[in-house]
């Protein structure tokens, strides 16, 4: 199947609903955008190839599907989109809309206002608006730790996927799209899995940032910025 995104118009109507129409819409548990926009074409057909289906696990504790539902996303547009393509709020809503409704409506059941402005949508800026999109987040997770040179390809993707404060401490910072600079801390994370709570997680983000006060962090080496939080979060070293 084609790739569809929003029609910028449509997708503004929809953002604009007031709490008591998205009351009745999002309770629906089938793709209603067609039934809602009166059968208008409210979108456009892109030249990306996608499969037929995207299969997302439904099944268990949600959070713990994250990490296959992660690699699924990321390989069924794998060489079809860029990263700015992966900006693009009118192609995540229109996933998390028609695409992935079932998908979103069991990993994120849209009974809040703020629920459905930040997984639903893109609420907001830069990487913190994306890393909270149900869809979005699953791509560029996997996009940013993805590693041909290791054996598996994911490994670093399991480290980020452990918890959610991971997640929301580096993605959301300035470096947090730095692949080489992120793939580094998760290396971190895996070598020093003790270091596993919020207060941990919430040190290394400032740790790097504070790093990147005296060093350009893009021009430092992987192994460099692992000793530096080994030393400044006094772990033992392997």
């Amino acid at each position: 199947m084609k790739l569809r995104i929003f029609k910028q118009d449509y997708l503004d109507r929809l953002k604009r609903m007031s709490p008591n129409e998205r009351g009745n819409w999002y309770r629906k548990e089938t793709p209603w955008l067609s039934e809602y926009f009166q059968n208008q074409n409210y979108f456009y057909d892109t030249k990306i190839d996608l499969p037929d289906r995207i299969e997302l696990v439904r099944e268990g504790e949600p959070s713990k599907t994250d990490l296959e539902n992660s690699i699924r996303i990321y390989e069924a547009f794998q060489g079809k989109i860029n990263p700015v393509q992966a900006a693009e709020e009118r192609l995540w809503a229109f996933l998390c809309h028609e695409t992935c409704w079932d998908y979103m409506m069991w990993r994120w059941p849209p009974e809040k206002e703020g629920t459905i402005k930040t997984r639903y949508f893109l609420e907001g800026v830069g990487s913190r608006a994306l890393s909270r999109n149900g869809i979005a987040r699953l791509w560029w997770f996997a996009y940013l730790t993805y590693d041909q040179q290791r054996d598996n390809h994911y490994e670093l993707t399991a480290v980020l996927m452990r918890h959610q404060d991971i997640q929301h401490n580096l993605i959301e910072r300035n470096f947090g799209r730095n692949r080489d600079v992120l793939h580094a801390i998760l290396e971190f994370l895996k070598r020093h899995p003790e270091t596993n709570s919020k207060e941990d997680y919430v040190q290394i983000g400032k740790c790097l940032n504070r790093l990147g006060g005296v060093k350009v962090l893009d021009c430092m080496e992987p192994a460099e910025i692992i000793c530096c939080l080994e030393s400044k979060l006094s772990v033992s070293k392997t």
